[in-house]
């Protein structure tokens, strides 16, 4: 799980050391779940130590944003390949279940949000490239690599802004610095990158999600610091560099960089809501076979 450095070892039982392993498995449960031995801590007093130490804590139970996008990229590849038959060539370790694979779809086709997400675009202070990252996938049983991707996940629907993003930073930017306090509300790293009243700059809709997308600047002196579970090998590309990687990118990133680049990322009172491509793809099919 190594990105610009590798992600620190505490000791044993230590109260950073069940920080790391929540990060590790995205819960408190899957997180204990994932010890055959008996650890010392009970689902109480766990839940209190994240909420103690600041963490946000994901959006609910959600499937798996990677797995889902990588279906739907595949769907999109072959839009009149049965879902039944794409399901069967997927990963053994596929964990997102036929049942709500159709139900995304139906969504799809009716072109309605069921779920939301936030994204963020952020740039070095001189915004010489975007920051960029591997996806590891969804959970810590879907281990195949995947697409680059800025940082990328769930929120929900009446959540704070400022919760939204400062959770994506926590679990897809840098763990080693929230779980060490330095990157949780309230303390002064967070103040420095994260407004005080947020506004996304797009919305995009890709599957049944709508994502509000937000610019941050960050200090390239807070490179070393990068690493988490969810995202890997985090470094900045440039947009000349994005063009030519474009089959490597995550769904939707390409669609999400071209409206910051066109806008650069500007303030605007009512943002635009963009259709990911292979919602339009699908449509197209959808509709040309009507």
């Amino acid at each position: 799980m190594s990105s610009n450095a590798k992600l620190a070892q505490y000791p044993k039982y230590s109260d950073k050391w069940f920080l790391d392993l929540y990060f590790r498995y995205g819960s408190v449960e899957e997180a204990i779940a994932s010890h055959d031995e008996h650890l010392p801590i009970s689902p109480a007093n766990y839940h209190r130590l994240v909420a103690k130490s600041g963490l946000i804590k994901s959006a609910g139970r959600h499937v798996s944003l990677p797995e889902t996008l990588h279906f739907f990229k595949e769907k999109a590849l072959a839009p009149g390949l049965p879902l039944e038959k794409l399901y069967r060539n997927m990963h053994p370790s596929f964990q997102t279940s036929l049942v709500t694979l159709h139900r995304i779809y139906e969504h799809i086709e009716r072109e309605t949000v069921r779920r939301w997400g936030v994204a963020l675009v952020i740039t070095q202070s001189d915004r010489s490239g975007v920051l960029m990252g591997t996806e590891v996938g969804g959970n810590t049983r879907y281990k195949k690599p995947g697409d680059l991707s800025i940082p990328m996940g769930f929120r929900k629907e009446d959540e704070n802004p400022r919760h939204s993003i400062i959770r994506l930073l926590q679990q897809e930017v840098s763990t080693p610095l929230a779980i060490s306090g330095q990157l949780i509300d309230g303390s002064r790293l967070v103040h420095q990158l994260v407004p005080n009243s947020p506004r996304p700059f797009m919305y995009l809709d890709i599957v049944d999600v709508r994502v509000s997308v937000y610019k941050l600047h960050i200090d390239s002196s807070l490179s070393q610091f990068f690493g988490s579970y969810k995202l890997t090998d985090h470094h900045f590309v440039s947009q000349e560099a994005l063009i030519k990687k474009s089959k490597e990118l995550r769904p939707g990133i390409s669609e999400i960089i071209s409206e910051y680049e066109n806008g650069s990322g500007r303030y605007v009172m009512t943002p635009a809501v963009c259709m990911a491509d292979i919602n339009q793809e699908l449509l197209a099919y959808v509709r040309s076979n009507a």
